[in-house]
Protein backbone atom coordinates (compact mmCIF):
# COMPACT_ATOMS: atom_id res chain seq x y z
CA UNK A 1 0.00 0.00 0.00
CA UNK A 2 2.95 2.31 0.44
CA UNK A 3 3.56 1.98 -3.53
CA UNK A 4 0.31 3.40 -4.12
CA UNK A 5 0.54 5.90 -1.40
CA UNK A 6 3.77 7.49 -3.18
CA UNK A 7 2.21 7.26 -6.54
CA UNK A 8 -1.13 8.73 -5.57
CA UNK A 9 1.08 11.62 -3.75
CA UNK A 10 2.69 12.39 -6.51
CA UNK A 11 -0.18 13.37 -8.45
CA UNK A 12 -2.21 15.19 -5.99
CA UNK A 13 -0.32 15.66 -2.89
CA UNK A 14 0.41 14.41 0.26
CA UNK A 15 -2.72 15.49 1.99
CA UNK A 16 -5.33 14.41 -0.47
CA UNK A 17 -3.31 11.11 -0.85
CA UNK A 18 -3.97 10.28 2.29
CA UNK A 19 -7.80 11.09 1.73
CA UNK A 20 -7.87 9.03 -0.81
CA UNK A 21 -6.24 6.00 0.46
CA UNK A 22 -8.56 6.25 3.92
CA UNK A 23 -11.82 6.21 1.02
CA UNK A 24 -10.30 2.53 -0.96
CA UNK A 25 -9.82 1.54 3.01
CA UNK A 26 -13.57 2.36 3.79
CA UNK A 27 -14.83 1.22 -0.18
CA UNK A 28 -12.48 -2.40 0.60
CA UNK A 29 -14.64 -3.21 3.92
CA UNK A 30 -17.44 -2.60 2.40
CA UNK A 31 -19.19 -5.96 0.98
CA UNK A 32 -20.91 -5.38 -2.07
CA UNK A 33 -24.78 -5.18 -2.49
CA UNK A 34 -25.32 -4.49 -5.97
CA UNK A 35 -28.18 -6.22 -6.98
CA UNK A 36 -26.97 -6.68 -11.28
CA UNK A 37 -23.73 -8.24 -9.71
CA UNK A 38 -24.07 -11.92 -9.96
CA UNK A 39 -21.36 -12.75 -8.04
CA UNK A 40 -21.92 -16.19 -5.81
CA UNK A 41 -19.42 -15.12 -2.97
CA UNK A 42 -19.07 -12.37 -0.57
CA UNK A 43 -16.37 -9.55 -1.96
CA UNK A 44 -15.64 -5.86 -1.20
CA UNK A 45 -16.73 -2.93 -3.13
CA UNK A 46 -13.52 -2.93 -5.17
CA UNK A 47 -13.46 -6.14 -6.80
CA UNK A 48 -14.09 -7.27 -9.72
CA UNK A 49 -17.82 -7.22 -10.43
CA UNK A 50 -20.10 -9.83 -12.88
CA UNK A 51 -23.11 -7.57 -14.22
CA UNK A 52 -25.61 -8.85 -15.43
CA UNK A 53 -26.88 -7.77 -19.17
CA UNK A 54 -29.72 -8.38 -21.57
CA UNK A 55 -28.20 -11.04 -24.00
CA UNK A 56 -27.02 -9.02 -27.02
CA UNK A 57 -27.60 -10.31 -30.29
CA UNK A 58 -26.28 -11.16 -33.07
CA UNK A 59 -26.53 -14.49 -30.61
CA UNK A 60 -23.92 -16.60 -32.60
CA UNK A 61 -24.74 -20.43 -32.12
CA UNK A 62 -23.12 -22.77 -30.45
CA UNK A 63 -23.06 -26.31 -28.52
CA UNK A 64 -24.41 -24.85 -25.67
CA UNK A 65 -26.99 -22.84 -27.45
CA UNK A 66 -27.04 -19.28 -28.81
CA UNK A 67 -23.96 -17.00 -27.34
CA UNK A 68 -24.30 -13.35 -26.67
CA UNK A 69 -22.03 -11.22 -28.74
CA UNK A 70 -21.19 -9.47 -25.28
CA UNK A 71 -19.70 -11.79 -23.07
CA UNK A 72 -19.83 -15.38 -25.07
CA UNK A 73 -22.01 -16.90 -22.78
CA UNK A 74 -24.60 -18.61 -23.75
CA UNK A 75 -27.87 -16.81 -23.85
CA UNK A 76 -29.43 -18.95 -21.01
CA UNK A 77 -27.19 -18.07 -18.54
CA UNK A 78 -27.92 -16.40 -15.04
CA UNK A 79 -25.92 -13.06 -16.41
CA UNK A 80 -28.43 -12.33 -18.56
CA UNK A 81 -31.54 -12.73 -16.42
CA UNK A 82 -32.41 -9.00 -15.27
CA UNK A 83 -34.49 -7.64 -13.18
CA UNK A 84 -34.17 -10.72 -10.43
CA UNK A 85 -32.04 -10.86 -7.53
CA UNK A 86 -30.14 -13.88 -6.29
CA UNK A 87 -29.68 -12.87 -2.70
Amino acid sequence: MADIRNRIAEVVGAQSAEQIIHILEEEGAQRCRDTNCIRLRPHSRLSVHRWRHVAVAPLSPGVLGRRCLTCGQPSWRRIHRTGRTIR
